[in-house]
């Protein structure tokens, strides 16, 4: 997965890939047959055998919550509602045959108001009926399971419906400029009368866009005056206008007595039926010789739909730039090749309006001067902890030029470096052209990123993607190019009592409790690049996302370690924090051989892990494992005979307890020992305080207790009981960890030697009762291989019956670890992860402090601009 986000970042972020990279995405589109690329991206690849690469990576970060910002808009133009979100049901035939006719929208096959499923002879009408063959199994799905009644209206109607679609079908290769239609029959929306207007095309002037129509005026007429019709039984009857006010000069024919000329993008069509139809020969009587024409729907539809198109014409994407407010926000911009400061601000920036109308005065401001100098400072307060805040200021000084200040926030990764940066950003974007500026600033990672950019000239897309903040950095850099600046960065020492830095300083630390942050469009660099990898659908991972995306798959594998249903039997004790994780994982991983790898290391650590995963083959596993050689049914303890033998049975059995007492007994004392050798602050309290905790307590009766620490020391797993002490009385960590592995190896020796060591030597004198060998289990397999195993007994109840496999032979390779139905949250390393994303801090920290606890992460965006442009969900 590190590799694959490496390889899309130089795809997406490399010149001479530009093209490439294109394809493949609009190649995508047409994979998963829909309009943009969705953040669920796997729920739309089950019809398709051989994804592309791109597809195929793009499910892998999915999985992960990795995904692609695009730098551009890719959505398809033509509706609102794709049709696979509409039908869920759609096989990979029906996507097939989609494609073959290009319908992606449900708009291109509902009437303008989105209640009704348009015919499939009007479909194919609408796409010059380039259709052929049967009625399509995707539309019989539709009229049978998707409308009410026949006569087509859907069981859920579309709110948006876009009237104004450009159909996909094969354009002819020249069009003339005036075209002269034959038997066309359109409708349009007058607004001065509030009426449809009805006629026949005469000629079409087409320019571009749009065309001017020449319509020969027809009027309805009502042709029945049965009031026992519905208005939709009635036939509508049209006869030509005699001259009216809609009347326009039509020099190309002077027989028709009333033309009307309209401008339109889209003609709304319709049918009318023949001479010989019995609906023409049943309206001759009433209209006694007079030449006239019968439409194909009533006159109320008509009405319907020419009203409809008139009103969401406006909303059609082909006359706005955007459908979505997030589009609104991002939306690129008009030019950079001017020189307008405020089209820097206005477009590089994501902030709220009055932030950016700040930042427009401060360039005012300064907008005459060439030579400017600023003192900047950041502020980072509560780093690692989800109250984490950041801020920055500055401060222009320079003699005889006006003093302008400015401080903000910002926020995702905070950081010192991150919050200096921003400070120099800001400063450096409210310059004039043509400008020559000193900053000072008590940053030395700043001026380091500085200097090297400048010196070692143009830096290569992937070495950019490496550096910490690179949006920020290429932004500066970009500013400093474009506007022509001579910038210079100087060191200024920290709380040294120099005036203008302790003002940015208390600027940066104000700035930091600002509500509002401001954070740099990502879309800005549309012509840098195609898109950036981006966290839980937020903005953009801007540093070495290789190296980060530790922080998303620890987490991933962890959360699934523990959804593990072995571990059910100590769900509480994982929720309540009782498990000193951090610890866990330094004593699985102790080495006390000479040599770092060994087949002695790797048994000691492969058993230590089976322990705490509670999957040491006890009994009931080797039964599962090799059912011909253990008896069927339930096969109790060895040493007690009152419980099953299984993992969950070692420690709590009654034969355990008065090992476990002395054990924990003598640790205690150990434990006292190991700390007042190793402290200056150890004092009379250290064994009170030993005396206390909950793991030393070894007033139980009969058996330890599944609650007691005890029993997840039994299973090496580290109780916080026992760190707790580390942590309050060593204060270096190196030295701690190497006290702790030494008290704890010489523990759990005690524990292995006198419980797991003495029940495995039981165990076996068992077994070898039932004639039962390492041989055996060793050629186990060969033997039994094409053998059907021996049937269950019928009398036995089945919770007594021994557990079996199931196999699912098919593999997903995008699929991360992740086990179905746990019994803890799925989703808690999402938590942990953004996090880190936040707020800093390694995802640890978040673990053992949140937990699994649903906590609201993003409280620092809440009553932000920041909250309506992205998904804090």
């Amino acid at each position: 997965m590190k590799s694959q986000l490496n390889i899309l970042g130089a795809l997406f972020n490399t010149p001479v890939l530009r093209e490439i990279a294109t394809q493949k995405i609009y190649n995508t589109l047409s994979e998963i047959w829909y309009p943009t690329i969705p953040s669920n991206i796997n729920t739309y690849l089950d019809h398709i055998v051989k994804p592309t690469y791109l597809t195929q990576a793009l499910g892998l970060l999915n999985q992960y919550g990795f995904s692609i910002n695009f730098t551009f808009d890719i959505n398809i133009l033509g509706g609102n509602t794709p049709i696979r979100d509409y039908m869920s049901d759609l096989s990979a035939a029906d996507i097939k045959s989609l494609k073959a006719k290009n319908i992606i929208y449900m708009d291109q096959i509902v009437s303008s108001d989105g209640n009704y499923l348009l015919s499939w002879s009007d479909v194919k009408r609408n796409n010059n009926n380039n259709y052929s063959g049967p009625i399509p199994a995707w539309y019989k799905n539709l009229t049978d399971n998707y409308v009410l009644s026949n006569n087509l209206r859907l069981i859920h109607p579309l709110n948006d419906v876009v009237c104004d679609i450009n159909r996909t079908h094969k354009s002819p290769p020249t069009i003339p400029d005036v075209t002269t239609p034959k038997s066309q029959w359109t409708i349009h929306w007058n607004n001065v009368q509030k009426q449809v207007i009805f006629g026949k095309t005469l000629t079409q002037e087409t320019d571009h866009l749009t065309s001017i129509s020449y319509l020969q005026h027809f009027i309805p007429q009502q042709t029945h005056h049965n009031n026992s019709l519905t208005p939709k039984k009635q036939l509508l009857g049209l006869v030509a206008c005699k001259g009216c006010l809609l009347h326009s000069y039509y020099p190309h024919d002077a027989r028709p007595t009333c033309v009307i000329a309209i401008r339109t993008q889209k003609l709304l069509l319709f049918n009318i039926f023949k001479k010989s139809s019995f609906e023409h020969k049943s309206l001759l009587e009433f209209y006694n010789r007079q030449n006239f024409v019968v439409a194909m729907k009533p006159f109320h539809t008509f009405r319907h739909i020419a009203y409809e198109h008139f009103i969401k014409i406006d909303k059609s994407p082909l006359n706005t730039s955007s459908q979505r407010p997030l589009d609104a926000v991002f939306a690129p911009y008009p030019s950079l090749l001017s020189n307008n400061i405020d089209n820097h601000i206005d477009h590089a920036l994501i902030c709220h309006p009055d932030l950016k109308v700040e930042l427009k005065s401060c360039a005012k401001q300064l907008e005459s001067e060439n030579l400017l100098t600023f003192y900047t400072d950041g502020s980072v307060q509560h780093i690692g902890t989800t109250h984490s805040i950041s801020g920055y200021g500055w401060t222009q000084v320079q003699p005889f030029t006006p003093r302008v200040n400015f401080s903000g926030s910002t926020v995702f990764f905070p950081s010192s470096s991150k919050s200096e940066s921003m400070g120099i950003l800001t400063a450096l974007i409210v310059t004039p052209f043509n400008c020559k500026i000193n900053i000072y600033t008590d940053s030395a990672n700043c001026i380091t990123i500085f200097n090297t950019r400048m010196q070692s000239g143009v830096a290569s897309p992937r070495q950019k993607l490496k550096q910490s903040n690179f949006l920020i950095w290429d932004l500066i850099f970009f500013l400093i190019e474009e506007k022509q600046l001579l910038v210079t960065l100087h060191k200024v020492s920290g709380h040294s009592n120099n005036l203008y830095n302790d003002e940015a300083d208390l600027l940066a630390k104000a700035g930091a409790h600002f509500i509002e942050p401001i954070i740099v469009n990502h879309k800005f660099f549309v012509k840098q690049s195609l898109g950036f990898i981006s966290w839980n659908r937020l903005h953009v991972v801007d540093r070495n996302v290789r190296k980060w995306a530790d922080n998303v798959i620890q987490p991933l594998i962890f959360n699934s370690m523990v959804n593990n249903k072995a571990l059910s039997l100590i769900k509480q004790q994982i929720i309540d924090g009782d498990i000193d994780w951090t610890f866990t994982k330094e004593w699985l991983n102790f080495n006390d051989q000479d040599v770092p790898c060994s087949a002695k290391l790797s048994k000691q650590q492969g058993s230590r892990i089976k322990k705490c995963n509670f999957i040491y083959p006890t009994i009931d596993i080797q039964q599962r494992n090799y059912p011909r050689l253990y008896p069927i049914g339930s096969i109790p303890c060895i040493e007690c005979a009152n419980a099953r033998d299984d993992n969950t049975h070692v420690g709590l059995c009654k034969e355990h307890s008065i090992h476990i007492k002395n054990i924990l007994i003598r640790a205690a004392h150990d434990l006292h020992d190991l700390i007042m050798k190793n402290t200056k602050d150890g004092n009379s309290i250290l064994e009170e305080t030993i005396k206390n905790i909950s793991l030393f307590n070894t007033s139980f009766v009969d058996a330890l207790p599944q609650s007691h620490p005890g029993y997840l020391l039994i299973h090496h797993l580290v109780p916080s009981d026992l760190t707790k002490i580390f942590n309050i009385y060593i204060n270096d960590k190196k030295l701690r960890f190497s006290l702790f592995s030494k008290f704890f190896s010489t523990l759990m020796s005690s524990i292995d030697v006198l419980i797991w060591t003495r029940r495995a030597s039981l165990v076996k004198q068992w077994e070898s009762t039932l004639s039962i060998t390492k041989n055996k289990k060793r050629f186990y397999r060969k033997r039994h291989k094409k053998r059907t195993p021996p049937p269950p007994d019928l009398g036995a109840p089945d919770h007594n019956l021994s557990p079996s496999r199931h196999y699912n032979s098919r593999h997903f390779a995008t699929i991360p670890y992740y086990r179905d139905g746990g019994f803890n949250d799925n989703f808690a390393h999402i938590r942990w992860t953004t996090s880190n994303y936040l707020h800093s801090g390694h995802w640890t920290t978040y673990r053992d402090n949140i937990g699994f606890n649903n906590i609201d992460l993003f409280l620092i965006l809440q009553n932000s601009f920041l909250k309506n442009v992205f998904d804090i969900r």
